[in-house]
Protein backbone atom coordinates (compact mmCIF):
# COMPACT_ATOMS: atom_id res chain seq x y z
CA UNK A 1 0.00 0.00 0.00
CA UNK A 2 1.63 3.62 -0.82
CA UNK A 3 1.35 6.43 1.56
CA UNK A 4 1.94 9.31 -0.56
CA UNK A 5 2.87 13.08 1.05
CA UNK A 6 5.32 16.07 0.96
CA UNK A 7 8.33 16.38 3.17
CA UNK A 8 7.81 18.67 6.05
CA UNK A 9 9.13 21.96 6.85
CA UNK A 10 10.43 22.41 10.49
CA UNK A 11 10.30 25.76 12.46
CA UNK A 12 14.12 26.83 13.11
CA UNK A 13 13.02 28.00 16.27
CA UNK A 14 10.52 27.48 18.42
CA UNK A 15 9.40 30.07 20.99
CA UNK A 16 7.95 28.54 24.10
CA UNK A 17 5.57 30.27 26.70
CA UNK A 18 5.57 28.05 29.82
CA UNK A 19 3.99 28.66 33.07
CA UNK A 20 4.44 26.13 36.01
CA UNK A 21 3.11 27.26 39.09
CA UNK A 22 4.13 31.42 39.86
CA UNK A 23 7.03 31.00 37.14
CA UNK A 24 6.93 32.21 34.06
CA UNK A 25 9.23 32.56 31.33
CA UNK A 26 9.96 32.60 27.79
CA UNK A 27 12.43 30.44 25.96
CA UNK A 28 13.84 30.30 22.21
CA UNK A 29 15.49 27.06 21.34
CA UNK A 30 17.53 26.81 18.49
CA UNK A 31 16.81 22.98 16.75
CA UNK A 32 19.00 21.15 14.52
CA UNK A 33 18.39 21.84 10.93
CA UNK A 34 16.37 20.29 9.22
CA UNK A 35 16.22 18.13 5.92
CA UNK A 36 14.36 19.98 3.75
CA UNK A 37 16.09 23.46 4.60
CA UNK A 38 19.56 22.48 3.85
CA UNK A 39 21.64 22.79 0.70
CA UNK A 40 24.27 20.22 -1.38
CA UNK A 41 27.67 21.82 -0.52
CA UNK A 42 29.03 18.54 -0.91
CA UNK A 43 28.84 15.73 -3.52
CA UNK A 44 25.93 13.67 -4.33
CA UNK A 45 25.98 10.01 -4.71
CA UNK A 46 22.99 7.29 -6.56
CA UNK A 47 22.54 3.37 -5.00
CA UNK A 48 20.18 1.32 -6.87
CA UNK A 49 20.67 -2.45 -6.00
CA UNK A 50 21.42 -3.33 -9.63
CA UNK A 51 24.21 -0.74 -10.06
CA UNK A 52 28.34 -1.84 -8.85
CA UNK A 53 30.37 -0.77 -5.85
CA UNK A 54 33.08 -0.45 -9.01
CA UNK A 55 31.17 2.31 -10.28
CA UNK A 56 31.76 6.16 -9.17
CA UNK A 57 28.24 6.33 -8.11
CA UNK A 58 28.03 10.19 -9.39
CA UNK A 59 24.75 9.16 -11.62
CA UNK A 60 21.78 7.04 -11.93
CA UNK A 61 23.79 5.15 -14.68
CA UNK A 62 26.92 4.61 -13.01
CA UNK A 63 24.65 4.31 -9.61
CA UNK A 64 26.38 2.12 -6.70
CA UNK A 65 25.22 -1.19 -5.22
CA UNK A 66 25.13 -0.62 -1.55
CA UNK A 67 24.02 2.00 0.74
CA UNK A 68 27.56 0.83 2.92
CA UNK A 69 29.69 1.83 -0.16
CA UNK A 70 28.15 5.30 -1.04
CA UNK A 71 28.77 6.47 2.76
CA UNK A 72 32.20 5.40 2.52
CA UNK A 73 32.36 7.57 -0.05
CA UNK A 74 31.34 10.64 1.47
CA UNK A 75 34.51 13.50 3.14
CA UNK A 76 33.41 16.09 5.28
CA UNK A 77 29.76 17.23 4.78
CA UNK A 78 26.77 18.33 2.81
CA UNK A 79 27.21 15.20 0.66
CA UNK A 80 23.72 13.36 -0.34
CA UNK A 81 23.16 9.94 -0.98
CA UNK A 82 19.66 8.91 -3.56
CA UNK A 83 18.60 5.24 -2.95
CA UNK A 84 16.48 3.73 -5.61
CA UNK A 85 13.50 1.23 -4.81
CA UNK A 86 14.39 -2.05 -3.94
CA UNK A 87 15.55 -3.82 -1.09
CA UNK A 88 18.83 -3.70 0.29
CA UNK A 89 20.55 -6.44 2.16
CA UNK A 90 22.60 -5.11 4.13
CA UNK A 91 23.83 -3.30 7.65
CA UNK A 92 24.92 0.27 7.47
CA UNK A 93 27.77 1.37 9.65
CA UNK A 94 29.06 4.93 10.12
CA UNK A 95 31.69 6.34 12.15
CA UNK A 96 32.35 2.92 13.13
CA UNK A 97 33.22 -1.15 11.31
CA UNK A 98 32.88 -0.68 7.56
CA UNK A 99 31.83 3.39 8.13
CA UNK A 100 35.00 4.13 10.37
CA UNK A 101 36.23 6.86 7.41
CA UNK A 102 32.62 8.08 6.78
CA UNK A 103 32.78 11.97 6.89
CA UNK A 104 31.34 14.05 9.72
CA UNK A 105 28.53 16.35 8.51
CA UNK A 106 27.43 19.86 10.33
CA UNK A 107 24.10 20.57 11.66
CA UNK A 108 24.04 23.18 8.69
CA UNK A 109 25.00 20.91 6.37
CA UNK A 110 24.26 17.31 7.10
CA UNK A 111 25.56 14.11 5.33
CA UNK A 112 21.82 12.81 4.26
CA UNK A 113 20.64 9.25 3.36
CA UNK A 114 17.40 9.92 1.41
CA UNK A 115 15.30 6.79 -0.19
CA UNK A 116 13.97 7.94 -3.70
CA UNK A 117 10.28 6.34 -3.40
CA UNK A 118 8.85 8.64 -5.88
CA UNK A 119 11.46 8.05 -8.24
CA UNK A 120 11.76 11.89 -8.58
CA UNK A 121 15.87 11.84 -8.80
CA UNK A 122 17.10 8.63 -9.91
CA UNK A 123 13.91 8.04 -12.43
CA UNK A 124 13.62 4.16 -11.20
CA UNK A 125 10.28 4.00 -10.63
CA UNK A 126 8.34 4.35 -7.60
CA UNK A 127 8.10 1.86 -4.18
CA UNK A 128 9.74 1.74 -0.87
CA UNK A 129 13.39 1.59 0.25
CA UNK A 130 14.11 -1.68 2.26
CA UNK A 131 16.82 -2.49 4.36
CA UNK A 132 16.31 -6.27 5.30
CA UNK A 133 18.09 -7.55 7.73
CA UNK A 134 17.03 -10.89 7.10
CA UNK A 135 16.51 -11.96 10.53
CA UNK A 136 20.29 -12.61 11.02
CA UNK A 137 21.85 -8.80 10.66
CA UNK A 138 21.86 -7.30 14.54
CA UNK A 139 21.33 -3.45 13.41
CA UNK A 140 19.69 -1.59 10.03
CA UNK A 141 21.88 1.20 10.79
CA UNK A 142 25.00 1.86 13.28
CA UNK A 143 26.05 4.79 13.95
CA UNK A 144 28.93 5.90 16.62
CA UNK A 145 31.28 8.95 17.55
CA UNK A 146 29.85 10.67 14.18
CA UNK A 147 27.71 13.91 13.42
CA UNK A 148 25.52 15.18 10.94
CA UNK A 149 23.90 12.67 9.82
CA UNK A 150 20.43 12.46 8.16
CA UNK A 151 18.41 9.52 7.55
CA UNK A 152 15.34 9.67 5.60
CA UNK A 153 12.79 7.70 3.43
CA UNK A 154 13.62 4.12 3.86
CA UNK A 155 11.81 0.80 5.20
CA UNK A 156 13.69 -0.91 7.92
CA UNK A 157 12.50 -4.43 8.83
CA UNK A 158 14.24 -7.80 9.66
CA UNK A 159 16.97 -6.62 12.00
CA UNK A 160 17.57 -8.48 15.12
CA UNK A 161 18.12 -6.41 17.76
CA UNK A 162 17.77 -2.77 16.84
CA UNK A 163 16.62 -0.57 13.73
CA UNK A 164 18.88 2.42 14.34
CA UNK A 165 21.62 2.66 17.07
CA UNK A 166 23.37 5.78 17.73
CA UNK A 167 26.18 6.20 20.11
CA UNK A 168 27.95 9.44 20.93
CA UNK A 169 25.89 11.17 18.09
CA UNK A 170 25.78 14.58 17.38
CA UNK A 171 22.94 16.63 15.13
CA UNK A 172 21.21 13.22 14.04
CA UNK A 173 17.90 13.69 11.71
CA UNK A 174 15.45 10.41 12.01
CA UNK A 175 12.45 11.42 9.37
CA UNK A 176 10.11 9.41 7.86
CA UNK A 177 10.84 5.92 8.20
CA UNK A 178 9.00 2.68 8.57
CA UNK A 179 10.62 0.58 10.92
CA UNK A 180 9.38 -2.84 11.45
CA UNK A 181 10.43 -3.07 15.42
CA UNK A 182 12.99 -5.70 16.33
CA UNK A 183 13.77 -7.40 19.33
CA UNK A 184 15.11 -4.74 21.20
CA UNK A 185 14.38 -1.10 20.11
CA UNK A 186 13.43 -0.03 17.32
CA UNK A 187 15.59 3.69 17.29
CA UNK A 188 18.15 3.49 20.80
CA UNK A 189 20.20 6.70 21.07
CA UNK A 190 22.94 7.05 23.72
CA UNK A 191 24.97 10.25 24.44
CA UNK A 192 24.62 13.11 21.92
CA UNK A 193 23.40 16.34 21.76
CA UNK A 194 20.74 17.90 19.26
CA UNK A 195 18.39 15.18 17.79
CA UNK A 196 15.04 15.41 15.81
CA UNK A 197 13.28 11.93 15.40
CA UNK A 198 10.07 12.75 13.80
CA UNK A 199 7.10 11.09 11.34
CA UNK A 200 8.50 7.63 12.07
CA UNK A 201 5.99 4.58 11.82
CA UNK A 202 6.89 1.64 13.93
CA UNK A 203 5.18 -1.63 12.90
CA UNK A 204 4.71 -3.81 16.09
CA UNK A 205 3.25 -6.89 17.44
CA UNK A 206 2.26 -8.24 20.76
CA UNK A 207 5.80 -9.94 20.69
CA UNK A 208 8.22 -6.94 19.30
CA UNK A 209 10.76 -5.06 21.03
CA UNK A 210 10.49 -1.42 22.14
CA UNK A 211 9.78 1.63 20.35
CA UNK A 212 12.53 4.71 20.93
CA UNK A 213 14.64 5.27 23.57
CA UNK A 214 17.15 8.24 24.43
CA UNK A 215 19.33 9.15 27.40
CA UNK A 216 22.36 11.19 27.90
CA UNK A 217 21.05 13.12 25.39
CA UNK A 218 21.54 17.18 25.46
CA UNK A 219 20.94 20.25 23.19
CA UNK A 220 17.50 20.34 21.04
CA UNK A 221 15.98 16.81 21.49
CA UNK A 222 12.27 16.56 19.73
CA UNK A 223 10.70 13.41 19.16
CA UNK A 224 7.16 13.86 17.26
CA UNK A 225 4.52 12.70 14.97
CA UNK A 226 5.65 9.13 15.17
CA UNK A 227 3.40 6.52 15.30
CA UNK A 228 3.54 3.64 17.84
CA UNK A 229 0.34 1.76 18.58
CA UNK A 230 -0.75 -1.62 17.87
CA UNK A 231 -3.45 -2.52 15.60
CA UNK A 232 -6.42 -4.47 14.66
CA UNK A 233 -7.20 -7.53 17.21
CA UNK A 234 -3.48 -6.53 18.71
CA UNK A 235 -4.87 -3.05 20.07
CA UNK A 236 -5.32 -2.93 23.89
CA UNK A 237 -4.44 -6.49 23.81
CA UNK A 238 -1.57 -6.27 26.01
CA UNK A 239 -3.31 -5.79 29.78
CA UNK A 240 -1.34 -2.78 31.30
CA UNK A 241 -4.86 -1.18 32.29
CA UNK A 242 -5.13 -3.68 34.58
CA UNK A 243 -2.06 -2.61 36.76
CA UNK A 244 -0.94 -5.74 37.90
CA UNK A 245 2.12 -6.16 40.51
CA UNK A 246 5.37 -6.62 39.38
CA UNK A 247 5.79 -10.31 40.42
CA UNK A 248 2.38 -11.15 38.83
CA UNK A 249 2.85 -9.16 35.79
CA UNK A 250 6.22 -10.82 35.33
CA UNK A 251 5.02 -14.62 36.48
CA UNK A 252 2.06 -13.70 33.74
CA UNK A 253 4.95 -13.31 31.18
CA UNK A 254 3.67 -9.69 30.86
CA UNK A 255 6.18 -7.68 28.93
CA UNK A 256 7.39 -4.73 29.68
CA UNK A 257 7.34 -2.45 26.36
CA UNK A 258 8.81 1.23 26.06
CA UNK A 259 7.19 3.57 24.10
CA UNK A 260 8.57 7.00 23.62
CA UNK A 261 11.66 7.38 26.43
CA UNK A 262 13.82 10.62 26.82
CA UNK A 263 16.18 10.90 29.46
CA UNK A 264 18.60 14.00 29.31
CA UNK A 265 21.70 14.28 30.30
CA UNK A 266 22.91 13.18 34.19
CA UNK A 267 26.24 13.04 33.65
CA UNK A 268 28.86 14.77 36.02
CA UNK A 269 26.02 15.67 38.12
CA UNK A 270 26.90 16.17 41.84
CA UNK A 271 26.80 13.04 44.09
CA UNK A 272 23.51 15.00 46.37
CA UNK A 273 21.70 14.70 43.08
CA UNK A 274 22.83 11.20 42.18
CA UNK A 275 21.84 9.73 45.48
CA UNK A 276 18.68 11.20 45.37
CA UNK A 277 18.09 9.81 42.11
CA UNK A 278 19.01 6.34 43.50
CA UNK A 279 16.65 6.88 46.47
CA UNK A 280 13.86 7.87 44.49
CA UNK A 281 14.38 5.23 41.84
CA UNK A 282 11.17 2.48 43.35
CA UNK A 283 8.19 4.78 43.73
CA UNK A 284 5.10 3.99 46.36
CA UNK A 285 3.43 1.70 43.62
CA UNK A 286 6.20 -0.85 43.70
CA UNK A 287 7.39 -0.18 40.20
CA UNK A 288 11.00 0.46 39.52
CA UNK A 289 11.21 4.01 37.73
CA UNK A 290 13.59 3.99 34.74
CA UNK A 291 15.25 7.43 34.76
CA UNK A 292 17.69 6.06 37.90
CA UNK A 293 19.74 2.78 37.63
CA UNK A 294 23.30 2.27 37.15
CA UNK A 295 25.16 5.09 36.48
CA UNK A 296 27.98 4.67 32.95
CA UNK A 297 31.50 5.20 34.08
CA UNK A 298 32.36 6.87 30.87
CA UNK A 299 29.28 9.34 30.75
CA UNK A 300 30.10 10.10 34.47
CA UNK A 301 33.71 11.39 33.56
CA UNK A 302 32.52 14.28 31.11
CA UNK A 303 30.85 17.45 31.15
CA UNK A 304 27.21 17.62 32.49
CA UNK A 305 25.21 19.70 29.08
CA UNK A 306 21.67 20.95 29.17
CA UNK A 307 18.73 19.24 27.94
CA UNK A 308 15.51 20.86 25.98
CA UNK A 309 13.37 17.81 25.22
CA UNK A 310 10.20 18.63 23.29
CA UNK A 311 7.90 15.14 22.71
CA UNK A 312 4.94 15.78 21.07
CA UNK A 313 2.34 15.06 18.12
CA UNK A 314 2.69 11.31 18.98
CA UNK A 315 0.36 8.22 18.56
CA UNK A 316 1.16 5.36 20.94
CA UNK A 317 -0.36 2.58 22.39
CA UNK A 318 -0.15 -1.00 24.13
CA UNK A 319 3.21 0.08 26.64
CA UNK A 320 4.21 -0.42 29.79
CA UNK A 321 5.47 2.79 29.93
CA UNK A 322 3.91 4.80 27.06
CA UNK A 323 5.71 8.33 27.12
CA UNK A 324 8.37 9.40 29.52
CA UNK A 325 11.02 12.02 30.57
CA UNK A 326 13.90 13.14 33.08
CA UNK A 327 15.87 15.72 33.07
CA UNK A 328 18.53 16.21 35.49
CA UNK A 329 19.80 19.80 35.59
CA UNK A 330 18.83 23.43 37.04
CA UNK A 331 18.42 24.48 33.61
CA UNK A 332 16.82 21.56 31.74
CA UNK A 333 13.51 21.62 30.45
CA UNK A 334 10.92 19.27 29.18
CA UNK A 335 7.80 19.25 27.38
CA UNK A 336 4.99 16.41 26.79
CA UNK A 337 2.00 18.12 24.36
CA UNK A 338 -0.57 17.27 22.23
CA UNK A 339 -0.06 13.37 22.67
CA UNK A 340 -2.82 10.73 21.67
CA UNK A 341 -1.77 7.73 24.26
CA UNK A 342 -4.36 4.36 25.07
CA UNK A 343 -3.15 1.37 26.38
CA UNK A 344 -0.61 2.01 28.93
CA UNK A 345 0.10 1.14 32.66
CA UNK A 346 1.81 4.66 32.90
CA UNK A 347 0.45 7.07 29.89
CA UNK A 348 2.80 9.81 30.87
CA UNK A 349 5.39 10.66 33.52
CA UNK A 350 7.74 13.40 33.73
CA UNK A 351 10.21 13.40 35.73
CA UNK A 352 12.07 17.41 37.18
CA UNK A 353 14.73 15.96 39.46
CA UNK A 354 16.09 20.06 39.08
CA UNK A 355 14.63 21.43 35.91
CA UNK A 356 11.53 21.79 34.90
CA UNK A 357 8.57 19.48 33.56
CA UNK A 358 5.55 20.24 31.65
CA UNK A 359 2.74 17.99 30.53
CA UNK A 360 0.07 19.41 28.68
CA UNK A 361 -3.30 19.17 26.02
CA UNK A 362 -3.06 15.54 26.00
CA UNK A 363 -5.38 12.47 25.78
CA UNK A 364 -4.57 8.68 27.95
CA UNK A 365 -7.78 6.14 27.66
CA UNK A 366 -7.83 2.34 28.52
CA UNK A 367 -4.90 3.11 31.07
CA UNK A 368 -3.89 1.79 34.58
CA UNK A 369 -2.63 5.39 35.30
CA UNK A 370 -2.78 8.44 32.94
CA UNK A 371 -0.26 10.72 33.44
CA UNK A 372 2.04 11.42 36.70
CA UNK A 373 4.29 14.58 37.42
CA UNK A 374 7.18 14.37 40.04
CA UNK A 375 9.08 17.25 40.79
CA UNK A 376 12.41 17.58 43.49
CA UNK A 377 14.77 20.56 44.45
CA UNK A 378 12.58 22.93 42.84
CA UNK A 379 12.51 22.42 39.52
CA UNK A 380 8.75 22.22 38.93
CA UNK A 381 6.62 19.88 37.30
CA UNK A 382 3.01 20.72 36.12
CA UNK A 383 0.23 18.27 34.54
CA UNK A 384 -1.78 21.58 32.79
CA UNK A 385 -4.60 20.08 30.39
CA UNK A 386 -5.42 15.96 30.38
CA UNK A 387 -8.66 14.65 29.19
CA UNK A 388 -8.91 10.79 30.04
CA UNK A 389 -11.52 8.10 29.44
CA UNK A 390 -11.49 4.51 31.01
CA UNK A 391 -8.84 5.07 33.81
CA UNK A 392 -8.73 2.23 36.30
CA UNK A 393 -6.74 4.07 39.33
CA UNK A 394 -8.50 6.52 40.58
CA UNK A 395 -6.94 10.18 40.94
CA UNK A 396 -6.11 9.46 37.47
CA UNK A 397 -2.97 10.90 37.82
CA UNK A 398 -0.03 11.35 40.49
CA UNK A 399 1.75 14.17 41.32
CA UNK A 400 4.52 13.96 43.74
CA UNK A 401 6.81 16.71 45.33
CA UNK A 402 6.26 20.55 46.52
CA UNK A 403 6.89 21.90 43.10
CA UNK A 404 4.51 19.58 41.43
CA UNK A 405 1.00 21.15 40.84
CA UNK A 406 -2.03 20.06 38.40
CA UNK A 407 -4.77 22.23 36.45
CA UNK A 408 -7.57 21.54 34.04
CA UNK A 409 -7.70 17.54 34.16
CA UNK A 410 -10.78 16.04 32.70
CA UNK A 411 -11.83 12.34 33.69
CA UNK A 412 -14.28 10.01 31.74
CA UNK A 413 -14.70 11.83 28.34
CA UNK A 414 -14.59 9.63 25.56
CA UNK A 415 -12.12 11.74 22.89
CA UNK A 416 -14.49 10.30 20.45
CA UNK A 417 -11.79 8.93 18.06
CA UNK A 418 -12.17 7.63 14.36
CA UNK A 419 -11.13 4.43 14.40
CA UNK A 420 -7.72 3.69 16.94
CA UNK A 421 -7.77 0.10 16.05
CA UNK A 422 -6.41 0.77 12.92
CA UNK A 423 -4.07 4.01 14.06
CA UNK A 424 -6.85 6.29 13.08
CA UNK A 425 -7.03 8.51 16.31
CA UNK A 426 -8.74 11.48 14.92
CA UNK A 427 -11.53 13.55 16.47
CA UNK A 428 -15.16 13.88 15.49
CA UNK A 429 -16.06 17.08 15.45
CA UNK A 430 -18.64 16.16 18.92
CA UNK A 431 -15.16 15.20 20.66
CA UNK A 432 -15.13 16.76 23.96
CA UNK A 433 -10.94 17.48 23.12
CA UNK A 434 -12.28 19.47 19.96
CA UNK A 435 -11.37 23.52 21.07
CA UNK A 436 -10.84 22.83 24.80
CA UNK A 437 -6.77 22.82 24.95
CA UNK A 438 -5.14 24.50 27.25
CA UNK A 439 -2.27 26.11 24.66
CA UNK A 440 0.24 25.68 27.94
CA UNK A 441 2.70 24.69 25.36
CA UNK A 442 2.65 26.49 21.76
CA UNK A 443 1.96 23.42 18.97
CA UNK A 444 1.45 24.98 15.68
CA UNK A 445 0.61 21.92 14.06
CA UNK A 446 -0.63 18.26 14.59
CA UNK A 447 0.62 14.91 13.44
CA UNK A 448 -0.34 15.69 10.01
CA UNK A 449 1.15 19.15 9.78
CA UNK A 450 -2.62 20.68 9.96
CA UNK A 451 -2.87 24.01 11.86
CA UNK A 452 -3.66 24.51 14.56
CA UNK A 453 -5.91 26.10 15.84
CA UNK A 454 -8.88 25.48 13.32
CA UNK A 455 -11.29 26.74 15.85
CA UNK A 456 -13.98 24.16 15.23
CA UNK A 457 -16.74 26.06 17.10
CA UNK A 458 -16.02 29.12 15.87
CA UNK A 459 -14.64 30.58 19.52
CA UNK A 460 -14.50 34.09 19.99
CA UNK A 461 -10.42 32.97 21.08
CA UNK A 462 -9.23 29.84 18.90
CA UNK A 463 -8.33 27.07 21.05
CA UNK A 464 -6.53 24.19 20.00
CA UNK A 465 -7.93 20.43 20.41
CA UNK A 466 -6.30 18.29 22.84
CA UNK A 467 -4.23 14.80 21.54
CA UNK A 468 -2.03 14.36 18.38
CA UNK A 469 -4.76 15.12 15.93
CA UNK A 470 -6.16 18.56 15.31
CA UNK A 471 -9.98 18.81 13.83
CA UNK A 472 -10.63 19.42 10.24
CA UNK A 473 -13.48 18.97 8.30
CA UNK A 474 -10.98 19.63 5.04
CA UNK A 475 -9.44 16.65 6.22
CA UNK A 476 -10.99 14.33 8.64
CA UNK A 477 -12.93 11.28 7.64
CA UNK A 478 -12.27 11.66 3.92
CA UNK A 479 -9.61 8.99 3.93
CA UNK A 480 -7.43 6.31 5.98
CA UNK A 481 -4.69 7.86 8.06
CA UNK A 482 -2.39 10.16 6.07
CA UNK A 483 1.82 8.87 6.09
CA UNK A 484 4.34 10.33 4.64
CA UNK A 485 6.51 7.44 3.92
CA UNK A 486 5.51 4.03 2.31
CA UNK A 487 3.91 1.60 4.38
CA UNK A 488 3.87 -2.37 3.66
CA UNK A 489 0.94 -4.43 4.94
CA UNK A 490 1.39 -6.93 7.25
CA UNK A 491 0.30 -10.35 6.38
CA UNK A 492 -3.29 -11.13 7.11
CA UNK A 493 -4.00 -6.81 7.86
Amino acid sequence: MVFTGQSNQRRHVTKLLVVIGLVSWVTTFECPTAVADVKDSGKVYYVRNTGDDENNGESPERAFATIQHAVNECRGSGNTIYVAPGVYTESVEIGIGQGIKAGKGESSSPNRIIGDFAGRFIEAGSGPITIDGENRRAFGFKLQKTKGWAIQGLVLKNQTTHGIYANECDDTIIDDLTIHVPRYFAIYVLRGENLIIEDVDLIRTPTTGHGIWTSYTSGQITIERNRLSLTNADYLSLGYKDGYSRYRRQNRRYRFVYGIIAIGDYRNLNNSTRQERDDDDDDDHGEKKKGGGKDDSHGQSKEHKNSSIVIQNNVVSDAWLGIYTVNYGADDQAFISNNSVSGCYYGLFGYGYRGSVLLSDNIVTDSYIAAGAYSLNGGGAMIRGLLTNNIKRHPVTYVYGSDATQETVLEDRDPLWTNPSIGDFSLAFESPAVDAATGAFYVATDIRMVARPYNATSLDVARSDYGAYEFDPTVDHASTPHLVQWHEDEPGG
